[in-house]
């Protein structure tokens, strides 16, 4: 079973999918391993995720404003690069995107750590909504400039 779309280039499987969900032309956001790509920034969070969920296992409580540290200012620099490619088309390095998925898993680990402490905590649900509006406002905005003809060079003066 593959994934097709004739304007991409040739069919994707599920496994090629699953470990870059990129398209081909977008293979410059991932590492190439053979003849396989890995997703940059999922190369970053899913190792940091499991460091930071056995890390945590282990670690006491931490202080409050240590935890919302971790849970609203580690996935900033991912939502930043994210913009500006998804917004303003300014792709960054694969090396950048490994780094702020790292500190994304890093985040979604202290997530999930409080929420099997305690279901549906204050802070995770803030984080929740913080992050997802970040990430609708992100998008929103990135969709509405593909729809127009604004180019960067525009934007920026």
């Amino acid at each position: 079973m593959g994934f097709y779309d004739p304007g991409l280039g040739e069919p994707q499987t599920l496994g090629q999918m699953m470990l870059s969900h990129h398209a081909p032309h977008e293979y410059d956001r991932c590492y190439r391993l053979g003849r396989h790509h890995l997703c940059g920034r999922c190369t970053g969070i899913y190792p940091a995720l499991v460091a930071g969920l056995v890390v945590s296992a282990y670690l006491p409580p931490l202080p409050e404003w240590l935890e919302w540290l971790c849970l609203l200012a580690l996935p900033v620099p991912a939502l930043i690069d994210w913009a500006a490619s998804w917004i303003f088309r300014l792709y960054g390095r694969n090396w950048v995107r490994t780094l702020t998925g790292a500190l994304l898993g890093l985040a979604v680990a202290r997530n999930l750590h409080l929420q099997w402490d305690e279901p549906f905590q204050p802070m995770v649900l803030i984080q929740a909504g913080v992050l997802g509006g970040a990430a609708l406002l992100i998008f929103t905005a990135g969709y509405i400039r593909r729809q127009s003809s604004i180019s960067t060079r525009d934007l920026i003066r």
